[in-house]
């Protein structure tokens, strides 16, 4: 029988934050939950601590622009699918996939996809 080294408030946390569920921002989590943005980010700061792994958290926008820059799109065929998003956003969300690793001019991403199946299992193994 496995130790949880993680509550409870933090997955759920985690999983209003990954792209792979709900993919929620920091003040949409904490709305959601009823809790304050400080406590979400400490929690997600514990959370990379203990389980680096499970990292980079993208939003669900973030996620969409990741699919389109790893399906060979450029910027302004993101700008006309997101028509509705600037390009501030497109150019942030591209900063942060680079920033993560994800994403460079010359290389191909290594990012873990997972469904809720096989993240609850991820979840559980590692904690």
């Amino acid at each position: 029988m496995s130790v949880r080294q993680i509550d409870e408030l933090t997955e759920t946390i985690y999983r209003c934050r990954h792209h792979e569920f709900e993919g929620l921002s920091v003040r949409g989590t904490a709305e959601r939950l009823g809790i304050s943005i400080p406590t979400v980010v400490r929690k997600m700061n514990e959370l990379r601590v203990q389980a680096p792994q499970l990292f980079p958290i993208l939003t669900k926008f973030q996620k969409a622009v990741y699919d389109m820059a790893m399906s060979g799109h450029n910027v302004q065929e993101m700008q006309a699918y997101f028509e509705h998003d600037s390009d501030s956003s497109i150019q942030h969300a591209l900063s942060v996939l680079r920033d993560n690793g994800l994403i460079s001019r010359r290389t191909k991403c290594n990012m873990k996809t997972f469904n809720e199946v096989t993240m609850t299992q991820y979840v559980r193994e590692t904690f």
